[in-house]
């Protein structure tokens, strides 16, 4: 297969070493000599595939994007971060450090992934939402508003965070406490799943009655500090 695109010499008006792309053929809804956005090397964006760099956004350093994933507006990615499969970006969204996302994850407005994030699924960012460091989002799990959210933090399910998740490292698994759900480790619940069965569900995943007891007690009392909620529609 041809080439997709070429690098042509229209400079970015603030970046120069910045330069839109210009494409070679038709494919998805992209038209031969259609302009895209810009990007600093061949390197950024694949030619195969029908990923798309769209607008006026940008993709620069060891940036990389595959498959069909696609990014608008005024976007950005840099440092090492990666796209892959149908994720997308639009708005002011932004993306650096090691920062990965695939599937059909999305991220618009002005929210923001650094360090050695991992988005997938079908997990969505808008808002101010930032994630840094360790942290994971998965399943139709949301992040909006100002929300932020670090660590080994991590979003699963429905899960939604429209203010900070209350995150607490230091037990055999990483308890991250949202809106509307607690998440420890792969146990996903809303509060009265914890308050109810806690020291159950802890037990059986291989500690003592005593420890189990304890551990359910700090969960139960970081859900109530952070308001978490039963949603209207359990679980």
């Amino acid at each position: 297969m041809t080439d997709k695109y070429e690098i042509s010499d229209i400079q970015h008006s603030e970046h120069s070493f910045l330069r839109r792309i210009r494409a070679l053929r038709d494919f998805a809804d992209v038209k031969r000599g259609d302009l895209g956005g810009y990007v600093e090397n061949v390197y950024n964006l694949s030619q195969s595939g029908t990923c798309w760099v769209y607008d006026n956004a940008c993709m620069y350093g060891n940036a990389h994007m595959t498959d069909h994933a696609c990014m608008s507006g005024n976007a950005s990615m840099s440092g090492n971060a990666r796209m892959s499969d149908n994720a997308s970006m639009s708005g002011n969204a932004c993306m650096y450090g090691n920062a990965r996302m695939s599937d059909n994850a999305s991220m618009t407005d002005h929210a923001c992934m650094s360090g050695n994030v991992r988005m997938f699924d079908n997990a969505r960012m808008t808002g101010n939402a930032h994630m840094s460091g360790n942290a994971r989002m998965a399943g139709n799990a949301r992040m909006t508003g100002n929300a932020r959210m670090s660590g080994d933090g991590q979003l699963c399910g429905n899960s939604v965070a429209t203010r900070s998740p209350n995150v607490l490292m230091g037990f055999p698994h990483t308890v991250t406490v949202t809106d509307h759900h607690v998440i420890v480790g792969c146990e996903y619940h809303p509060p009265s799943v914890w308050r109810n069965r806690g020291t159950a569900i802890i037990k059986a995943d291989g500690h003592t009655a005593k420890q189990a007891k304890e551990w359910a007690a700090i969960i139960n009392a970081l859900a109530d500090a952070h308001g978490c909620t039963d949603p209207e529609d359990k679980p």
